[in-house]
């Protein structure tokens, strides 16, 4: 597309068009499922924003998802996908069929927002939201030394509701032990980057040390990004339990994740 990027740089044009494209249902949810390494069991899924405009053209997530937290816009997205996705767990327990929990991405700056607990709060209670099933990520490129009581308080308020909180990205950044230590987060999801090093042997030393030092801090450990039948034997050798990433399954439709892994079970 002509000046794409100028568009998605630009402020105002980029809270426009995202602003237009919820209203023109422009912005599709697709699903990647995680699993049990062990049993094979999916145990939950990620929920992940595609933008693709009525004219045919596809924006990728890299192109407008940076810049709007940047210009802290990224609410509309977060807000956007948070309630779609309390909204199909709700349909999931009205049609009598065992939801699986969905996690969504969400933005330092949407959960720091005056009115982020009431608004999670409303939805929770909207669509009647059972304890354990619904979880947020927040990623760990984010800086949390900066703000971190805040931010621990404002988890707490989040469990409190009954709400699940993972860090993403471990060991993207540069906050890793500070923010488990001073946060009481459910998961943590090791990231891409790091898994993608298995078999250097002072990697796979530090992912078996991470694995040992989250069990004793009660913190699941899932590894993103997994996309070699090696680094799935590595993960199991190593005591891993949970992964995600296209070795197992791409992102899918909702419809696809209903046939395959839910309606099965119902």
């Amino acid at each position: 597309m002509k000046d794409t990027f100028d568009i998605y740089n630009d402020k105002g044009n980029l809270f426009i068009e995202v602003i237009n494209a919820i209203k023109n249902k422009e912005f599709k949810i697709v699903y990647q499922p995680k699993f049990n390494i062990n049993s094979m069991n999916i145990v939950g899924v990620e929920a992940l924003i595609r933008w693709e405009k009525n004219n045919g053209d596809i924006v990728y997530p890299d192109l407008f998802i940076p810049q709007l937290e940047i210009n802290k816009d990224i609410y509309l997205i977060d807000y956007f996908v948070l309630e779609n996705c309390v909204m199909k767990i709700n349909q999931w327990i009205k049609l009598k069929i065992k939801p699986i929990p969905i996690a969504i991405n969400i933005s330092k700056s949407t959960i720091m927002r005056r009115e982020f607990i009431s608004k999670l709060k409303y939805f929770i209670e909207k669509y009647d939201i059972p304890e354990g099933i619904f979880e947020l990520e927040i990623t760990e490129r984010e800086c949390f030394y900066k703000d971190i009581k805040n931010i621990a308080k404002k988890i707490k308020k989040i469990k409190e509701l009954g709400v699940r909180v993972s860090l993403d990205d471990f060991g993207s950044g540069n906050s890793n032990i500070l923010a488990v230590a001073n946060i009481d987060f459910d998961y943590i999801k090791i990231d891409k980057s790091i898994l993608d090093e298995i078999g250097n042997n002072k990697i796979d030393n530090i992912l078996v040390g991470i694995k040992n030092i989250m069990d004793m801090n009660k913190v699941f450990v899932v590894a993103e990004g997994i996309e070699t039948k090696y680094q799935y034997e590595k993960l199991l050798n190593y005591g891993y339990s949970y992964a995600q990433g296209y070795y197992f399954s791409k992102p899918i439709t909702i419809e696809q994740l209903e046939s395959k892994y839910l309606l099965k079970d119902s």
